[in-house]
């Protein structure tokens, strides 16, 4: 999806745009695959929401399956 992550120390860090908005930070892991998968996922999130969608990240399994993980 994108291709804006950069090698800085030892982590790779993600900087794109979306609407003029710049979104930028770490991926917390130096190996670059990982890292780009990362990057496209909080990319994908981010346009998610801007479209109401359900995301990627922050849903339990519970969510996923539609089942209410909370017990009572």
């Amino acid at each position: 999806m994108s291709d804006n992550i950069r090698l800085r120390g030892k982590y790779y860090y993600y900087d794109f745009m979306i609407d003029n908005k710049r979104y930028k930070g770490t991926t917390k892991t130096g190996d670059k695959k990982l890292a780009q998968t990362i990057a496209d996922t909080i990319k994908a999130d981010i346009l998610r929401k801007k479209h109401n969608l359900p995301t990627a990240i922050n849903h339990s399994l519970g969510d996923v399956w539609g089942k209410d993980d909370k017990k009572g």
